[in-house]
């Protein structure tokens, strides 16, 4: 990096600690209007251009969301507030991308502005159809690896991570390193059991870590997948990182029989009550030792569960988000490096982390030279896959796009038994695709209405639909 980028980072760096000393004292909307006036001024990523307008126009008009930014303001942790901003806002949002276009310069491609990363395979419990209790040690990246790719993605722009596994707390270095590398943000999928009082305000003084516990909907569905009183255990895990001030969330698969229980209401409301401020909902995919397609959602209940997460979104003061149906906000996927990656436990690196085929290994050359692979280039050339948007997955809904890739760039599986998603399991992936994009249009006119209405407790929080109130903000 350039002295003079240092610099300006630097000094950006700096307006942001004063800011966030200053947020939690005074008017929290006008603290928020400072906050996105800096980020009109400096920000040049598209992204960011349009997330920045988004988040004035909710300010203007007092959406629900805005709520997760007062308490952002007035409950979290100071150092919560000071890395969020130093490493989101400043780092990835407002000077990151400038940096990546200058990586752009060298490296041949824009680099992608997310890394997941699996480092262990290891968990303590053992959920029903899953087998990472059953994980010897050597399913365990040794602590050096991690901090070299660690290091290696920040030297090409990327300051977000995502931590999966298996259970990442469960691997003993993993807070050592999050807290070695403060300027990283980092969000953290876990089952919550180890996160206690203590370790809750581990996270806290560490300020850039976000936990999100999985959940399988209420207590009966969670504790009957997950064990006796897991549960319980995630409740008490929420309270904690609330009290010391933490931002985490929830995350929650969808499969053909559980929709109902991680949308409902009730869920909502729970998730909502203990201060969650983000939620990811994914769709089952059938890879693993026993994929199986008849646990995908159909069609239907994909656009159905769509559906309902824009209206919690609209409605709720948690902020959902849909891996598959929000394809039209990123235009299309992300995976392959044009936006995110993974690399896997054995440090195969992997265009998704549900597409688990790979051609290299970052322990056998550098992260940006596995980037810069034939194999990810086929799809960040085919991208976006198909012209509707709303059919943006290379997996199931352009299942023929991933069978050329692995083709064409010789990938093998990461692991033996993940050949028959683009073997066996083909005709099912096509079939299931074809009827998606056949009746699209029609789950559209059928759930974009407002069949939800119970979601959003509209009438008690006083909440008039964006579309109308756009029309009072022109007006005025």
């Amino acid at each position: 990096m350039a002295f003079k980028d240092k610099v300006r980072e630097f000094m950006l760096e700096q307006t942001i600690n004063r800011m966030a000393t200053l947020v939690s004292k005074g008017d929290p909307d006008k603290n928020l209007k400072r906050i996105i006036k800096l980020g009109e001024k400096i920000t040049t990523d598209p992204l960011w251009v349009d997330a920045i307008q988004g988040f004035k126009y909710r300010l203007e008009i007092n959406h629900p969301l805005m709520e997760i930014a007062r308490r952002f303001m007035k409950e979290f942790h100071p150092n919560v507030r000071r890395r969020l901003l130093a490493n989101l806002v400043v780092k990835e949002g407002l000077v990151g991308a400038d940096k990546r276009h200058k990586v752009e310069e060298e490296i041949g491609f824009y680099p992608p502005t997310l890394l997941v990363i699996s480092p262990t395979m290891r968990c303590n419990i053992t959920c029903t159809g899953c087998y990472a209790a059953q994980y010897p040690k050597k399913y365990e990246m040794e602590p050096e690896l991690i901090d070299r790719i660690f290091t290696e993605a920040k030297e090409i722009g990327i300051h977000l991570i995502v931590i999966s596994g298996g259970e990442p707390l469960f691997h003993p270095d993993m807070m050592d390193l999050i807290e070695k590398h403060a300027d990283i943000g980092f969000q953290m999928y876990t089952n919550g059991t180890l996160i206690d009082e203590k370790m809750a305000k581990r996270i806290a003084k560490a300020g850039n870590l976000v936990p999100c516990i999985s959940l399988e909907g209420l207590k009966e569905e969670t504790d009957k997948r997950r064990g006796e009183g897991v549960f319980q255990k995630c409740s008490e895990a929420f309270d904690y990182m609330r009290k010391e001030g933490v931002c985490f969330g929830f995350s929650a698969t969808c499969t053909r029989y559980n929709l109902d229980s991680i949308t409902s209401p009730e869920f909502v409301d729970f998730v909502e009550r203990k201060g969650c401020t983000l939620g990811w909902y994914f769709i089952y995919i059938p890879i693993g030792r026993e994929p199986d397609t008849s646990l995908m959602p159909t069609p239907a209940q994909r656009y159905t569960m769509g559906a309902r997460i824009r209206r919690i979104r609209e409605t709720r003061t948690v902020f959902a988000a849909d891996f598959w149906n929000d394809g039209p906000h990123v235009d299309g996927c992300i995976m392959g490096g044009k936006r995110y990656f993974h690399i896997n436990v054995h440090g195969d690196v992997e265009p998704c982390v549900f597409a688990q085929f790979t051609v290299d290994n970052v322990r056998d050359k550098p992260l940006v030279e596995c980037l810069r692979s034939d194999f990810f280039r086929q799809f960040r050339n085919r991208q976006p896959f198909s012209k509707d948007l709303r059919r943006p997955c290379a997996i199931i809904d352009n299942p023929s796009v991933l069978r050329d890739c692995v083709q064409l760039g010789n990938a093998r599986p990461s692991y033996p038994e993940n050949i028959k998603l683009v073997t066996e399991l083909a005709e099912d992936l096509d079939a299931y695709a074809a009827k998606f994009e056949a009746e699209v249009d029609e789950y559209s006119k059928r759930y974009d209405g407002d069949p939800y209405r119970e979601f959003g407790q509209v009438e008690q929080r006083g909440w008039v639909p964006p579309s109308k109130e756009k029309q009072r903000v022109k007006a005025r």
